[in-house]
């Protein structure tokens, strides 16, 4: 492309006449766009005045057709219309009258109203000089015999057009038209409407037809006449033609239609039409454009000024233009050439303080620099040529594209060349490098301009007699925009004296350095490790920071500390630095013996190898060579000879026992550090623990102290719900309340049970049973309980292990268990359970904080569920807690199966994360027993429950007195009540030859249940007892209260567990034998 060379006056001139001429372009563009726009709207405004004026003609018209129609169904018309047809003259003049006073005076645009006779002649009118008339050929009469019709009639009284509405007047039955009643309705209304006079008296936002003031509306019929006024022409209805665009669109295709167009004057208007259907009118509304276009002619007329102004701001901003920035910048482009001749003495005039009065100021700041610089670069070349000749110095430079070499005086001088020996290549610049270090050099040239490594090395040089030199070579790289190498200079020193210094240096003092650096190294990596240490933080924390130290004091290219797991036998990864930082992966877990790492703990020596590559115990040499892995360093770390885990470092370099030392100083320190970080975290789970069993023992106690007075109004609520259901019918539609109400009984009586289990206040019937008979009995419950899109798997383990343990308190567990586990798995999943022997040790009790040494079942349930953090685990058995919606869970599930596994003497515990489902582990030491058959305990269930026998009843609690005594004698019993011990012996010794059962309480004042029951006996050895409390029965024999031997019932009871449990002792021959 051609460069535009111009001067900067020119290009500003230009640019100021392109400004001018875009001015009157864009203006004429915008004033086109705008007229387009305000055709548009105007469109769209005279097609919604038209819509609207539509409406209101629709809505007159309906309103004329009901209005005949109305008049057509009156009573007094019908009748007088048929007096008329049976020829009476009265019936005639009275159905007139009746027109004239009651009927047209209702509308005042009904002009006249024409009563017909089937034949078409007119009976009756509200104008006499058209009764008799024949209107049987009418339109208005043909089509108004059979349903409501509108006709247009041109020739009106008046010369006008009018409108005909008729409606047929149908007989009592409506089974037949009997005649004819005919409205004429005067045009002159609808001239009221499109005119907006009739919405102006209505006060209708349509009387001004919006913005346009110029608009009109009006109506053509079939013939395109215009059959309303017009705001242009006088004497316009039915004289005027309309045939323009939208009157021969509308009538023919009896669509709407809007546009631009010549109207029936010659002028082009915007207008929009609309069909009438009913009578095959047209309405148009038209505005003219030059009304939608006058606010344009005023932007035309008001353009120049603007213009001009435009035009002459830019004259005159160029004009400043000129004399404030072009005549000093050809002041300054003069100085320039001048300075590139070598005259620094110049200086710019600085007239102003804008911007090129900055410049001026900075062009001779910028000449004053140049001449400074020149100088003292004069005054440095000759120092550097001094310098040279003292210290061996030469400089170079390295054309990268043209692959041309550049050397100083001083560089040949080193390198015992000639100019004319000396090829000025890369190339030839190698051959002069000593063949065992030629490889090296060329490979950090390489890194140098491909990998941006710095370029510092010390290399052997061969001259041409022979003779081998040392030097030291420093190098830049500049790399053009694309970031590609194009040139390298550097130094080049001579060092081969320095280098012999080196050599003939006293041993003595090379091992001094030596050990100086080995101290150094020392006391900083133990003071590293002290400070990481006595952080806070967990123990991954501050192993992380010891791992970091042994990086960066070792020179080490990546370290890593183990910890020993007792019970797996196995060192767990806690900490990684370096170019590693991940602690998962293949080496997260070594078996101890397994690599050198588990060497390292198995025989709990350190080792050291600078022999990665090909140690057979490195299993990965293809990792060492790409990674260039040299050597290795590990050391166990032990207190007391007890191992605690195991340090190593990777370096890419030969290590030197210092590095075993420095690792064997600091091994006690972090062996120490990490077992006093595991006891502060045993010691905290136990705090931990024994504070969680502390809340639940609390709760515990509530829990069995409120459950006898709960129980007690459970009772009373169960029984005379139980009373009150047997009085009502099947069909009683209250019968769904009560059974609502026990229902919502029995789950209360659910929770205490299970806050009673929670407490391990609930009986426990513990025995011998086999783990797996206990999972394949529940397994069709889980089945059903589970919805159907979780999958269960229920795997028990090979050998059948036996456990002391409550069947049904066991299969509580785990149904609640599947309930918390299906509630996490809204959308599907799999449940599985499954059983395994374990042997809990020290690492188990130390990690958790509870447990004792032994042979465990353990119980695995696990979900595929949501999962839970960290602090809902840490609160999921306590009693209340729940994750779930209000009404959806009590938050006593976990805290009933954490209650029954510690009454089983077990552990349970959960591990969980966020999105990865939850696993339930419970253990349950193993026993060795035989498993006893299970024998039937219960007597046949008798035949009827009902009875006669006289029942001694004795509860303190009226209440519950009333309601027993309400159970029992609505079965037929007869009851004799007690309200204390003293009481009950009282009423025995009166009736103890008539009462055939003892229903005692067990707690009562004065005397309890059980000794008010050995007074009676003493009395009559044979008398039956029936026990009954609100307490669990465990609670009652822990009291000593009652031996296990006696009958006993606990509240709350219904109806039916009461009668069947009296009914077994009376039916028993057995006084003591418990049910």
């Amino acid at each position: 492309m051609k460069k535009f060379n111009e001067s900067l006056l020119k290009k500003s001139l230009l640019a100021i006449v392109i400004i001018a001429l875009s001015v009157p372009a864009t203006f004429f563009l915008s004033y086109n766009l705008m007229k387009a726009h305000a055709k548009n709207a105007a469109l769209r405004d005279i097609a919604v005045i038209a819509e609207l004026h539509k409406g209101q003609v629709c809505q007159f018209l309906e309103m004329t057709r009901r209005r005949a129609q109305d008049f057509a169904s009156d009573g007094f018309i019908r009748t007088q219309l048929l007096k008329e047809i049976r020829g009476s003259e009265v019936s005639f003049n009275n159905l007139s009258k009746y027109l004239v006073e009651n009927k047209i005076t209702i509308d005042e645009s009904i002009k006249t109203i024409h009563v017909l006779s089937m034949e078409g002649r007119v009976v009756a009118s509200t104008d006499n000089a058209e009764i008799g008339k024949d209107l049987s050929n009418k339109t208005v009469f043909i089509k108004g015999k059979d349903a409501i019709a509108l006709a247009e009639n041109p020739d009106g009284h008046d010369g006008l057009p009018e409108l005909a509405v008729s409606a047929p007047i149908f007989s009592m039955s409506k089974k037949r038209a009997i005649g004819v009643l005919v409205n004429t309705i005067r045009l002159s209304e609808l001239n009221k409407m499109l005119s907006g006079e009739y919405h102006m008296e209505q006060h209708s936002i349509l009387w001004n037809k919006g913005r346009w003031k110029g608009i009109e509306v009006y109506l053509v019929n079939r013939d395109k006449r215009m059959i309303t006024n017009s705001i242009f022409v006088k004497d316009a209805v039915l004289k005027q033609i309309v045939n323009t665009l939208p009157v021969v669109t509308g009538l023919t295709t009896k669509k709407e239609m809007a546009g631009f167009y010549k109207d029936y004057r010659g002028i082009v208007v915007a207008g929009a039409s609309n069909p009438i259907p009913p009578l095959g009118w047209l309405l148009v509304a038209e505005i003219d454009e030059d009304e939608i276009l006058s606010f344009m002619k005023l932007m035309l007329m008001s353009a120049p000024i603007p213009a001009g102004i435009i035009i002459i701001v830019g004259i005159v901003l160029f004009i400043t233009f000129f004399k404030k920035g072009v005549k000093p910048l050809h002041q300054i482009s003069d100085s320039i050439k001048r300075i590139s001749c070598g005259n620094y003495n110049i200086s710019i005039p600085v007239l102003a303080h804008d911007e090129i009065g900055m410049l001026c100021e900075s062009f001779n700041n910028m000449t004053r620099n140049i001449k400074a610089n020149t100088a003292s670069l004069k005054k440095n070349e000759f120092r550097l040529a001094e310098a040279r000749c003292v210290v061996p110095l030469g400089s170079w430079e390295w054309n990268i594209v043209k692959n041309e070499v550049y050397w100083s005086d001083e560089m040949y001088r080193i390198f015992g060349a000639s100019q004319q020996e000396f090829g000025v290549t890369y190339e030839a610049f190698l051959q002069y490098v000593h063949p065992d270090d030629r490889e090296f050099v060329k490979q950090s040239v390489d890194d140098a301009l491909h990998e941006g490594k710095p370029y510092d090395i010390e290399y052997r040089i061969l001259c041409k007699d022979a003779t081998v030199r040392n030097v030291h070579a420093i190098a830049e790289v500049a790399f053009d925009a694309t970031g590609r190498p194009i040139q390298m200079l550097g130094t080049v020193q001579d060092i081969t004296e320095h280098k012999r210094r080196e050599e003939e240096a006293d041993p003595l003092q090379t091992q001094a350095e030596k050990t100086l650096e080995e101290q150094l190294c020392l006391t900083a990596l133990r003071a590293d490790i002290g400070i990481a240490l006595i952080q806070r933080g967990n123990l991954r924390d501050i192993l992380q920071k010891c791992a970091e130290s042994l990086v960066k004091n070792l020179d080490a290219a990546f370290a890593r500390i183990w910890t020993l797991n007792k019970e797996a036998n196995a060192l767990e990864l806690q900490s990684s630095a370096g170019i590693y930082t991940h602690i998962d992966g293949q080496h997260s877990r070594i078996p101890v013996g397994m690599f050198m790492v588990g060497l390292i703990a198995e025989e709990r020596k350190p080792i050291l190898t600078n022999s990665v590559i090909g140690d057979p115990r490195v299993p990965d040499q293809e990792w060492a060579r790409q990674t260039g892995m040299v050597s290795f360093a590990g050391y166990p770390l032990t207190v007391d000879n007890r191992l605690l885990g195991v340090m190593a470092i990777f370096a890419q370099k030969p290590l030197t026992e210092i590095t075993l030392k420095a690792l064997g100083s600091v091994s006690d320190s972090i062996a120490l550090g990490i077992e006093r970080k595991q006891k502060e975290v045993e010691q905290e789970n136990l705090r931990e623990q024994l504070y969680h069993s502390q809340k639940l023992e609390s709760v515990g106690t509530l829990a069995g102290g409120v459950a006898h007075d709960f129980n007690n109004i459970l009772a009373i609520i169960i029984g005379y719900g139980n009373l009150l259901e047997k009085s009502v019918g099947k069909n009683n539609p209250s019968r769904i309340y009560i059974q609502k109400i026990l229902k919502s009984a029995e789950r209360a009586t659910h929770l205490v049970q299970g806050l009673l289990a929670f407490s391990r206040k609930q009986e426990s019937r513990q025995k011998p049973v086999p783990i797996n008979r206990i999972l394949l009995q529940v397994k069709n419950l889980l089945s059903r309980l589970i919805s159907e899109d979780i999958v269960l798997d229920i795997a028990p383990a090979k050998k059948d292990c036996i456990v002391m343990a409550d069947s049904g308190q066991m299969e509580q567990v785990l149904i609640n268990l599947a309930t918390n586990a299906r509630d996490a798995m809204p959308n599907g999943g799999k449940l599985t359970v499954l059983t395994d022997i374990v042997e809990l040790g020290s690492e188990f009790i130390r990690t958790h904080g509870y447990g004792e040494i032994g042979t465990y079942i353990r119980i695995s349930v696990t979900d595929t569920g949501m999962g839970m953090d960290k602090e809902t685990q840490r609160r999921i058995f306590q009693p209340f807690f729940t994750t779930k919606e209000v009404g959806k869970g009590t938050g006593l599930g976990l805290s009933v199966v954490y209650g029954i596994i510690k009454q089983h003497g077990g552990y349970i515990n959960v591990e969980s994360e966020p999105g990865k489902g939850a696993t339930f582990r419970i253990y349950l030491p193993l026993v060795k027993s035989t498993v006893e058959e299970e024998k039937p305990t219960s007597l046949p269930a008798p035949a009827c429950l009902n009875g006669t026998e006289m029942i001694l009843l004795a509860e303190d609690e009226e209440d519950v007195r009333n309601l027993t005594k309400s159970l029992l004698e609505e079965a037929g019993y007869k009851v004799m009540e007690a309200v204390d011990g003293y009481d009950t012996i009282n009423k025995f010794m009166e009736n103890k030859d008539n009462i055939h059962l003892l229903l005692l309480d067990v707690i009562m004042p004065t005397k309890n249940g059980r000794e008010t029951y050995e007074v009676i006996r003493q009395i009559r050895p044979d008398i039956k007892a029936l026990f009954m409390s609100g307490y669990s029965e465990s609670v009652i024999h822990q009291k000593t209260i009652l031996e296990e031997d006696l009958n006993f019932i606990s509240k709350p009871f219904s109806q039916t567990a009461l009668l069947k449990k009296v009914r077994e002792i009376l039916d028993n021959s057995i006084v003591s034998s418990k049910k």
